[in-house]
């Protein structure tokens, strides 16, 4: 569902539609601007030969001058008057498109405001509303087009960029999206909370929760007021998905709050609720483990891994740490505390980790993976790709090389070994939506756009609802 603004005058009323996951600015009702395009150039009249013989002093004479004048501007206020007129039609048109939009006579207002432009082809206005009209229907390919035609013409037409990022949701083309919400921000504009929940939604599908996160707490800094539940139970799946259930089982209690019969919301609770007694569950078992026998580094190295799944790095650095003590030949344990490492980006620790458990075990392609992760984190792709070679090298059905080696390449711009690698991950997991995503972005870069629309509507098919 999407909360759709609707401006009419100075007030702004909110209502719900039924149509798409993400928020949509509805047309805002605002005076027509004429202003924007250059009047048609009309040639002056020529004039008159002068002949061979000595000109009369008459010629030169006042009367004929002003007439000259005269005729020059009778022209250019005919010119002004048929500009007005036009403008006037195209002004009633946007009008009346309006009111059909509003009424979703959808055929009706896409007529209305077909002729608004016809009539005067420089008012973006008329091309968003028409635009918003298209996506009503469905065409969201229309929508599209018509919203950048509106960009064109208005660069800083925030609420284009957020209808247009909503289309792309719509087509699956996530990073596009982003993009667009992205720009819409810069501007500042007065949904700015609207666009940063639309933004926070999309960067969860992209399974990004720290970048949602971000961006629900943002839209609710910059609105207290912007009461809609889902973005509490969203923010509230993200804590979630970042192990903090505690904020998570908060999220949900204030998505409760304000609409009690909300069945996600209380999905949400129960999931945050379960997997808090898990953790705790899982770590009670491990340290009365350890109480047993405290010098078993399995144990510790057991009790790290809960700590770092649950992301809780200090903890698992701890441990892994007591579990080399006892075993310092363990290169799981290097290998699993440089992984803590990276996701603290303590970057120069993790690759002495992954080092170390790299000369302990040359052939473990798993650390070598999770070393190119380091560097990918650093930027430096080359390094990465070269980690995720020797990876795939050492096992050449290890899925998650060939996975990560593609995201690699897409940041070199290699697109073709990109979809190379992303099409040999989807043999080992075709189940996987983020992979067809990740292949379109290649695929459009290489003007496949084919190709990249068929990968996004697999990945439409196969995301969970």
């Amino acid at each position: 569902m999407a909360v759709c603004l609707i401006l009419t005058g100075s007030k702004m009323k909110k209502a719900l539609i039924l149509i798409a996951i993400t928020f949509v600015s509805c047309p805002a009702m605002l005076a027509f601007q004429g202003g924007g395009g250059e009047p048609t150039r009309v040639p002056r009249p020529k004039p008159a030969k002068r002949s061979s013989a000595k000109p009369h002093k008459a010629s030169k004479s006042k009367p004929q001058s002003a007439g000259r004048k005269r005729r020059d501007s009778a022209s250019l206020n005919a010119i002004k008057d048929s500009e007005t007129a036009d403008q006037a039609r195209a002004k009633k048109y946007l009008k009346d498109g309006k009111a059909h939009n509003e009424n979703f006579k959808l055929d009706e207002a896409i007529a209305d405001f077909t002729l608004s432009i016809d009539n005067y082809a420089r008012d973006p206005e008329a091309y968003y509303n028409r635009g918003l009209a298209h996506w009503r229907k469905g065409s969201v390919d229309a929508a599209i087009a018509d919203y950048t035609k509106a960009i064109e013409i208005d660069p800083k037409y925030h609420e284009a960029y957020n209808n247009r990022g909503s289309a792309f949701v719509q087509k699956m083309d996530l990073e596009a999206a982003i993009a667009d919400y992205t720009t819409a921000i810069g501007f500042h504009p007065y949904d700015i909370s609207l666009i940063y929940s639309n933004r926070g939604s999309v960067y969860r599908s992209l399974k990004n929760s720290e970048a949602a996160i971000s961006d629900f707490d943002k839209a609710i800094a910059f609105d207290p007021k912007f009461t809609n539940p889902k973005l509490y139970y969203y923010r509230g799946f993200a804590h979630i998905d970042v192990k903090d259930y505690d904020a998570a089982v908060r999220d949900c209690n204030r998505a409760l709050e304000l609409d009690p019969p909300s069945t996600n919301a209380r999905k949400c609770r129960e999931d945050a609720i379960a997997a808090r007694s898990n953790y705790g569950e899982r770590v009670g078992q491990l340290t009365l483990a350890i109480q047993q026998a405290p010098n078993d580094d399995i144990n510790y190295l057991a009790r790290g891994n809960v700590h770092r799944e649950n992301n809780r790095f200090d903890d698992a650095i701890a441990d892994y740490g007591r579990a080399i003590e006892l075993n310092a030949g363990s290169a799981f344990a290097y290998a699993n505390r440089g992984i803590a490492y990276t996701a603290k980006r303590q970057f120069e620790a993790a690759l002495a980790d992954f080092d170390k458990a790299l000369k302990l075990n040359p052939n473990f392609p798993d650390a070598h993976c999770k070393k190119g992760q380091a560097f990918f984190a650093m930027n430096e792709f080359d390094a990465a790709i070269a980690e995720y070679t020797t990876a795939i090298t050492l096992s050449p059905k290890f899925a998650d090389g060939y996975l990560k080696r593609g995201l690699a390449y897409i940041e070199m711009k290699n697109y073709a070994a990109a979809v190379s690698d992303l099409t040999r991950y989807i043999e080992f997991d075709p189940a996987f939506p983020d992979t067809y995503r990740q292949r379109a972005s290649a695929y459009d870069r290489l003007g496949q756009k084919d190709l990249a629309d068929a990968d996004r509507r697999l990945a439409k098919e196969k995301a969970p609802n």
